[in-house]
């Protein structure tokens, strides 16, 4: 029998985010029970096990580079299956460590795209490391017929870089939460 409202606190501290369950009802025996709703800033949640999908307080350009990181990783993908299709008999070898080489990166970008939306700080070394790689294929497009492509690599990484590198970006990864 449910004998109250049951709620996820989430409360600023100078370590990070603090998060504590709370249970505001008619039962007093209950752990962390309130005889009212406070004025802590509450988030209801249906099932108090669960965890919300993006960290309190993710600062936008982090949101932003995090995205930028995905959809980078989801684009690698295409060369991994084109060149895992194309695998003809002469290039067996070299074709599958291609393709199982952008298909590993792509995978791996993705997943630490998705811890920066988590606010946890080891991800961000591996996405600096790949934004600087692409900065610098990114140059070695520029001329020709594909600046174009240069420019957009390079305008990407910038702005994941700058997204990363913000003030409160870095407050929001200074420890893991």
């Amino acid at each position: 029998m449910v004998t109250g409202i049951h709620f996820i606190v989430h409360r600023r501290t100078n370590k990070g985010v603090k998060r504590a369950r709370r249970h505001v009802g008619s039962d007093p025996t209950m752990p962390g029970w309130t005889p009212g709703v406070g004025s802590a800033p509450v988030t209801a949640s249906s099932d108090p096990g669960s965890s919300s999908p993006v960290q309190p307080g993710a600062p936008a350009p982090l949101l932003v580079a995090a995205a930028l990181v995905g959809v980078v990783a989801l684009l690698l993908m295409l060369p991994g299956v084109v060149e895992l299709f194309s695998v003809s008999g002469e290039r067996v070898a070299m074709g599958l460590t291609t393709a199982l080489f952008f298909v590993v990166y792509a995978v791996a970008l993705g997943f630490c795209a998705w811890a920066l939306t988590r606010r946890k700080s080891w991800a961000r070394a591996p996405i600096v490391v790949a934004q600087l790689i692409q900065l610098l294929v990114a140059w070695s497009f520029l001329g020709g017929a594909t600046t174009l492509v240069g420019v957009g690599l390079g305008l990407v990484s910038v702005v994941v870089l700058v997204g990363i590198f913000l003030p409160a970006s870095l407050d929001a990864l200074a420890g893991d939460h």
